[in-house]
C-alpha cells in the first residue's frame, strides 16, 4: 500500500477546516445562536479532537488509514441532518425557540462524532508514519492543508455551492486519494462519475430537505449570502423573512413599522432627508413619505435580501416617492461618506450576537451622530418587555443607553410592545407625552392605522412609562457602556432566555462586568488550574512531560482567545464571518506554518540549549507587541480593518513557535512519551479558550484587558520555565 504521508496529513488539515466550518455554518444558519453557542461549538470540536487524538495514539489508527476520510465525511453528513431535523424529532415547530440545553445536546450529537474522527486521523496517522516524518513536520503539513482548505472554502466553495453539495465534493476527493494511494484506477474513475453526478443532481434534493425542515410552513425560497442564510415563508395573509432562522420581518406588519417611524419622526422640526439602515426599505419609506421627505436613502446589507423584500412587499408597502438604496455594510458606507440627515432609523437589528452588537456601540453611535443635522433624530427599537424588565434586559438597555448618553445631547426611551430609543443633537429635552404626540399628529395631518390618538394615549401612558423606568433604575450601572472594545451588550443578551433566568451562577456572572479587576485575577488563577491539573493526571510523576503539556495547553488556550478576538474584530470591521470564518482559520494556520518554520530553522537548527525557553520568550514578545498595537489603535484607530488580520497571523505564529519548542522538549527529555500527544493537549487548551473566551471573558474584560491577561499568563509560564526547567537542563 503506497500511502503518501505528506498528502495524507494535508488532507487531514483540509477536511478538518472544511467540515468544521461547514458544521459551524449550518448551526449558525439553522438556529438563532449567540456567542455562547458559538464558543460551545468550537469547544465540542476541539475536545472531540483531543479525545480522538488520545485514542489514535493508543490504537495507532491502523483501521482508519483507508476508511477514515469516508467515516469523517459520513459523520459530517450525519451532523448536518441532525442540525436540520433534531428540533422536529423533539416535537418543536420550525420557528419555535430551542432551549439552550437542547442546542447543546444537538451540538454534541451532531459535531462530536466528526471531531473525534478528525483527532484519530492525525495521531493515528502519525503512529503509522512516525518512521517517515517527525510530529512537527506532520503538524506542518496538516496546517498547510488547513490553509488550503480555508482559502478554497471561503473564496471558491461557500459563495457558490451549498453545504450539502460540498459534502459530495469531499467524498469525491477522498475517493480519488484512496484510489491513487492504492493504485486502483477503476476506483478513481467510478468515484469521479458518482461524485459529479451527486453534485449536479443535489440541488433539487437539497431544496426538498429544506422544505421538509420548514414544514408545515410554506417555504418559498432559501439561499445563503455572505452574511447568513435568508429564508422566506408565506401564508394566505403574510410573508415572513428569516435571517439565520430568526424572523426579521413580517410583511405586512403595520403596527411595527408605524411605531418605528412615527414616534421618532414626530419629534422633528424639519423633514428634508432621512436614512433607513436595515429593515424593509419599502414599507418604512412609505410611512416616511407621509411627512413629505424630499430625500430618503436606505442602506441594506445584501442585494438578495433587498430582492426578497421587493418580491414580498405588496402594493400597500411600496414607496410613493423616490428611494435611493445602497448595498453594503452601513458602518463602512457611513464611515466613507458625509451626507447629513434629519432622521436616521436603525431597523432589523438587535444586539443578540457580537455581529449585531456592532450597531449599538459607542463608536457606531458617533458615526451616526456625524451624519445628523443639528436638530436631527436617531432612533432604533428592540422587542419590548411591556412594564417589567428582567435584570439581563435592564442591564442590556442601560449599557446601550449609557453609550447614547455619551454621544447625543438627548436620549429618551419609550416602553411598550417595542422599546423605542430616540436620541437627538437638540439642546431641548424631547417631549414624549401623549398630549404632544396628539397635537403634532393633528398639526401635520398624519393619518395612520394604529399610531393614532387612542393608541398613543395608551402606549405613552405616564403610569406605564414611570413603572418601566423604575424597573430600569433598579439595575442602573453608569460606568458600564457598550463599545467595540468592551462589547458587554451581547453578553447580557445571553441571559435573556427563560432557561438562563434560572441558571445557578447567573447572578454571579452578571455582576462580573462591575468588578473587572476582581474577575481578571480570578480568571488568571482558574485558567492556570484548569491547564495544570489535567497535565498532572496524564503525566504522573514525569516532571518534564507534565510541564510540557501545561505549556502547550496554555498556548492552545491563549491562541484560541486571540483567534476569537480576531473573529470579533473582523465582524466589527467587515460585518460578518459567515462566509469568511474558514478564511480566518486559514490565516491563523498560515501564521502557524510560519511559526513552525521559524521554530525549526531559527531555534532548533541554531542548537540553542533550551529551545522551549526561546520559543516561549518569542510567544511573549509577539503577544506584547499585539497588546501595544491594539492599545495604540484604540487611541488612534488607523488600522481597524488590518488589525484583525495582523492579530490572527500573529496568533498562529505564536502557537507554531510554541508547538516546536514543546515537541522538541518531549522528544529530548521524555523519550518514553509520544510528541504527538502535545497535539491533543493543545486542542484541550484551545477548547477551554473557546468555551470561556467569546461568551464570557471577552465581554466582561473587554479586548484590552483580555490581551493583558493573555500576556500575563504567557509571561508567568516563561518565568516558571526559567525557575523549574532551566536548572534541571543545565545540570545535564
Amino acid at each position: 500500500m503506497a500511502v503518501r504521508p505528506r498528502i495524507y496529513f494535508i488532507l487531514v488539515g483540509f477536511y478538518s477546516v472544511s467540515l468544521q466550518t461547514l458544521l459551524l455554518r449550518e448551526f449558525i444558519a439553522d438556529f438563532a445562536i449567540n456567542e455562547l453557542i458559538f464558543g460551545i461549538i468550537f469547544f465540542i470540536w476541539l475536545m472531540g479532537g483531543a479525545i480522538g487524538s488520545l485514542y489514535g495514539l493508543k490504537s495507532r489508527g491502523q483501521w482508519m488509514l483507508n476508511k477514515g476520510f469516508y467515516v469523517l465525511i459520513i459523520m459530517t453528513f450525519w451532523g448536518i441532518l441532525m442540525i436540520k431535523f433534531a428540533p422536529r424529532l423533539l416535537g418543536l415547530y420550525p420557528t419555535e425557540t430551542v432551549l439552550l440545553s437542547t442546542k447543546l445536546l444537538i451540538a454534541l450529537i451532531a459535531i462530536g462524532p466528526a471531531s473525534i474522527i478528525g483527532g484519530i486521523l492525525f495521531t493515528g496517522g502519525f503512529g503509522r508514519f512516525e518512521n517517515e516524518l517527525t510530529a512537527d513536520i506532520a503538524y506542518l503539513y496538516e496546517l498547510f492543508g488547513f490553509t488550503i482548505g480555508g482559502l478554497i472554502c471561503s473564496l471558491a466553495i461557500f459563495p457558490y455551492i451549498n453545504n450539502l453539495q460540498f459534502i459530495f465534493i469531499c467524498f469525491l476527493i477522498a475517493a480519488i486519494y484512496a484510489g491513487w494511494s492504492e493504485k486502483k484506477r477503476k476506483v478513481i474513475s467510478s468515484m469521479i462519475i458518482l461524485g459529479m453526478g451527486a453534485v449536479i443532481l443535489w440541488p433539487p434534493i437539497g431544496n426538498k430537505i429544506s422544505e421538509l425542515r420548514w414544514n408545515p410552513l410554506n417555504l418559498e425560497s432559501e439561499f445563503d449570502t455572505p452574511y447568513g442564510r435568508i429564508s422566506a415563508t408565506t401564508s394566505n395573509e403574510q410573508s415572513n423573512i428569516y435571517f439565520d432562522s430568526q424572523r426579521i420581518e413580517t410583511i405586512p406588519d403595520y403596527i411595527d413599522r408605524e411605531l418605528r417611524v412615527h414616534l421618532p419622526a414626530i419629534q422633528l422640526k424639519e423633514f428634508d432627508s432621512a436614512l433607513i439602515i436595515g429593515g424593509n426599505p419599502y414599507s418604512i419609506s412609505r410611512e416616511l413619505y407621509k411627512y413629505g421627505f424630499k430625500k430618503i436613502d436606505s442602506i441594506i446589507i445584501d442585494q438578495k435580501l433587498l430582492d426578497i423584500y421587493q418580491q414580498y412587499s405588496n402594493d400597500y408597502s411600496k414607496p410613493s416617492g423616490t428611494l435611493n438604496i445602497s448595498i453594503g455594510d452601513a458602518r463602512a458606507i457611513l464611515t466613507n461618506s458625509n451626507p447629513k440627515y434629519d432622521l436616521i432609523l436603525l431597523c432589523g437589528q438587535e444586539p443578540l450576537m457580537a455581529a449585531g452588537s456592532r450597531y449599538f456601540t459607542k463608536e457606531f453611535f458617533a458615526i451616526v451622530n456625524d451624519h445628523l443635522q443639528p436638530d436631527g433624530i436617531f432612533s432604533f427599537a428592540f422587542q419590548g418587555a411591556e412594564n417589567v424588565l428582567t435584570e439581563p434586559k435592564a442591564l442590556l438597555v442601560n449599557s446601550i443607553s449609557k453609550s447614547l448618553d455619551d454621544i447625543f445631547r438627548q436620549n429618551s426611551i419609550i416602553f411598550g410592545q417595542l422599546m423605542i430609543f430616540i436620541a437627538s443633537k437638540q439642546d431641548t429635552k424631547l417631549d414624549i407625552s401623549p398630549a404632544y404626540y396628539t397635537a403634532r399628529l393633528d398639526s401635520l395631518g398624519i393619518q395612520n392605522r394604529y399610531v393614532n390618538k387612542g393608541y398613543i394615549a395608551d402606549i405613552l401612558s405616564p403610569f406605564r412609562q414611570m413603572e418601566s423606568f423604575a424597573s430600569l433604575r433598579n439595575y442602573h450601572r453608569p460606568w458600564i457602556y457598550n463599545s467595540d472594545n468592551w462589547p458587554v451588550a451581547y453578553f447580557y443578551s445571553l441571559f435573556l432566555s427563560e432557561e438562563m433566568l434560572h441558571f445557578p451562577s447567573r447572578d454571579f456572572i452578571l455582576s462580573r462586568p462591575e468588578h473587572t479587576g476582581y474577575f481578571w485575577v480570578l480568571a488568571f488563577a482558574l485558567i492556570l488550574m484548569l491547564v495544570w491539573l489535567p497535565s498532572c493526571l496524564i503525566s504522573g510523576t514525569h516532571h518534564v512531560y507534565k510541564i510540557s503539556l501545561a505549556i502547550v495547553g496554555l498556548s492552545g488556550f491563549s491562541v484560541m482567545l486571540l483567534e476569537l478576538i480576531s473573529i470579533y474584530l473582523f465582524q466589527i470591521a467587515f460585518g460578518s464571518v459567515y462566509t469568511y470564518v474558514a478564511l480566518i482559520i486559514s490565516l491563523f494556520m498560515t501564521g502557524s506554518i510560519v511559526g513552525l518554520i521559524i521554530g525549526k530553522h531559527f531555534i532548533l537548527k541554531r542548537k540553542i540549549r533550551t529551545p522551549i525557553i526561546a520559543a516561549q520568550l518569542m510567544s511573549v514578545i509577539i503577544i506584547a507587541l499585539l497588546f501595544s498595537v491594539y492599545a495604540l489603535n484604540i487611541a488612534s484607530p488607523k488600522i481597524v480593518g488590518a488589525f484583525p488580520i495582523i492579530l490572527i497571523l500573529a496568533a498562529g505564529l505564536a502557537g507554531g513557535v510554541s508547538f516546536v519548542g514543546v515537541t522538541e522538549m518531549i522528544s529530548t527529555h521524555s523519550n518514553s512519551k509520544n510528541p504527538a500527544s502535545a497535539y491533543g493537549y493543545e486542542l484541550y487548551g484551545a477548547g477551554l479558550g473557546a468555551m470561556m473566551g467569546a461568551p464570557i471573558m471577552l465581554p466582561i474584560l473587554g479586548i484590552n484587558s483580555l490581551l493583558m491577561l493573555i500576556l500575563a499568563l504567557n509571561a508567568a509560564v516563561f518565568f516558571a520555565i526559567l525557575l523549574l526547567l532551566l536548572p534541571r537542563f543545565s545540570s545535564r
